[in-house]
């Protein structure tokens, strides 16, 4: 069932890592990027290779997880944030889209995420427009 297959997932995540960071000196080069599944899944491998977290703002938002937990317990060993819009204005929800789409619960999140964040922010927007339209949003809080 699926318990088996969580199993087997979370064995085959432990081997790759393992194979991955046998090369390197300092497994905190590797980043964990948060995707469509809970997070909480994959902490403990996380947690046992020292790895780093690349929390993805707009995954978190368009999944329905709570970026603010996920920020406040993984911060210490976050050096990336992805950020990008979510529209939430059809059934299918559209992510990596401009900053402006986001409700503005969500947007007051990231700014206070972003306030004491000292990493790096990749805007992961995938046109100019959606780019520009980023960028006045984050103008207005910053």
């Amino acid at each position: 069932g699926n318990l088996t297959k969580l199993k087997k997932w979370k064995d085959n995540a432990c081997q790759g890592v393992n194979a991955l960071i046998t090369e390197i000196a300092d497994p905190s080069l590797i980043s964990i990027e948060t995707l469509d599944y809970p997070f909480s899944l994959i902490e403990p491998i996380v947690e046992e290779f020292d790895l780093s977290v690349c929390i993805d703002a707009g995954h978190q938002i368009k999944f329905g997880y709570d970026l603010e937990q996920t920020f406040e317990k993984q911060k210490h060993k976050t050096p990336l944030i992805h950020l990008h819009g979510v529209d939430f204005s059809t059934q299918a929800i559209k992510d990596h889209t401009s900053l402006d789409k986001l409700p503005e619960k969500q947007m007051k999140q990231i700014q206070m995420i972003l306030k004491n964040f000292t990493g790096v922010v990749s805007l992961e927007v995938f046109n100019l427009e959606n780019l520009n339209r980023s960028m006045a949003s984050l103008s207005q809080i910053f």
